[in-house]
């Protein structure tokens, strides 16, 4: 059995224990290395196998900055030109894109100029329960320069019983011009009795932060969302959620093959309920098709999708169902629109906070990205939010907007819509399609 009661750190390699008990106002580093250099760098993580691990209030278990060393790791950083990637892509990158598993994350965060990515937490103990009333932390580094910030690394959870009031988390770091992608967290086991928290937020940035991580539950789990969490490329059912003021749940997206024929792989939610506060987000904004791919992709000219860009191919997807991506910009530059997909049967969706599949814009003589996907189905609509899939801005073709589509049995909603093609020079409106039903 291990009781912590002072500062301790745990080497590389597997660690076995009986009990663990991490105490009040003392620290467990959980070391990381690797071998190699750049981004063929290959992780040697520490893990932890138990017959139960309890963190108190007051008590951190971290592997903050033990990730990929700087400039290394599949996800790397470029300096001041992007950050690091991992479950969440680093601000501006479009070299090194997410990484690792969803479901059984074991990988490091990748590391920028100074700062490294966050570290491995593996915790097993069977059918055993993990209780944390403190902080499980894998944090990528903060750049307090305009080099961007190192990506988050993983939580990785194998337990009967999630317990505690606690926090959980994999962020990026944070920098002045570009924040690192989130990491990733999974728990293999029951989280009805956790009431704590987690977040795989990306890094912040006065610039532009970096994307979330993901956070995988349960099948079936009430999701209280106090930070930033996302939800990977792939159907989730859960039962009520709620993302709260000031927190942000993203719906992942990506791809498979590249240019005009390269396939979207995309998020879906099923739920009991679902309800956006006022200053909550369901974010796909840049979830879309990659630079230079997607069925619209303007080849230079506005990448079209809901609307036609601007002197860009024509528009396509479904206007009652869509479930299509924005096509992105032009090669090498900004990313569509994703796709927020969700469905509560019969039950209630509230939206008073904002919806958003926004396409990413650019400052050149390129062309725009298009706008993405909202596909809500409910029994009741209410709430006085916002819904907004616009396409990207450019100083030379803007892209078309994207898709909304809302489905219920009764509507209170008294929000706004917004599905407008990117701004250029001239302008061009390049306006998507709504559709109410």
């Amino acid at each position: 059995n291990l009781t912590v009661k002072a500062d301790v750190g745990l080497a590389t390699g597997a660690q076995t224990f009986g009990t663990v008990l991490v105490k009040a106002g003392t620290r467990m580093v959980i070391h990381g290395d690797q071998t190699g250099s750049g981004i063929p760098a290959v992780a040697v993580p520490c893990t932890i196998t138990a017959s139960s691990f309890a963190v108190e209030a007051g008590a951190l278990v971290t592997a903050d900055s033990e990730g990929f060393n700087p400039l290394s790791g599949p996800g790397a950083g470029s300096g001041t030109g992007y950050a690091a990637s991992h479950g969440g892509r680093g601000s501006s990158n479009i070299t090194n894109y997410e990484y690792g598993s969803a479901s059984n994350p074991q990988t490091f965060g990748s590391g920028n100029t100074g700062v490294f990515g966050g570290g491995l937490l593996s915790i097993e103990v069977g059918s055993g329960a993990v209780q944390v009333d403190g902080t499980l932390s894998a944090n990528g580094g903060k750049n307090s320069n305009n080099n961007g910030g190192g990506s988050g690394g993983s939580v990785n959870l194998k337990c009967g019983t999630l317990l505690g009031s606690g926090l959980i988390q994999a962020d990026g770091g944070g920098s002045a011009l570009h924040g690192g992608g989130g990491g990733r967290i999974a728990v293999n086991g029951s989280v009805a009795a956790y009431s704590g928290h987690f977040s795989c937020a990306g890094g912040a940035s006065a610039g532009s932060p970096g994307r979330p991580g993901t956070l995988e539950i349960p099948a079936g789990s009430d999701l209280d969302v106090q930070y930033g969490v996302g939800l990977s490329p792939a159907a989730h059912t859960l039962g009520q959620v709620t993302v709260r003021n000031g927190a942000s749940l993203c719906f992942h997206g990506t791809q498979t093959g590249s240019g005009a024929g390269a396939a979207p792989v995309t998020c879906s939610l099923d739920a009991f309920s679902l309800t956006v506060e006022a200053g909550g987000t369901l974010d796909a904004n840049l979830e879309g098709f990659r630079p230079g791919s997607g069925p619209g992709e303007g080849s230079g000219l506005g990448s079209s999708h809901g609307g036609r860009g601007h002197a860009g191919p024509l528009s396509y997807g479904s206007a009652t169902d869509p479930l299509t991506l924005g096509s992105g910009g032009q090669a090498d530059v900004t990313l569509g629109g994703g796709l927020v997909r969700v469905d509560v049967g019969s039950g209630l969706l509230r939206i008073d906070g904002i919806v958003t599949a926004n396409a990413g814009s650019t400052g050149f003589n390129y062309g725009g990205a298009a706008g993405g996907s909202i596909n809500l189905r409910c029994g009741t609509l209410a709430g006085g939010g916002t819904l907004r899939a616009k396409g990207g801005n450019s100083n030379n073709h803007g892209g078309g907007g994207g898709r909304i589509a809302l489905r219920y049995s009764t509507s209170t909603f008294a929000g706004t819509t917004d599905v407008a093609g990117g701004l250029d020079v001239p302008a061009d409106p390049n306006v998507g399609e709504a559709d109410f039903t």
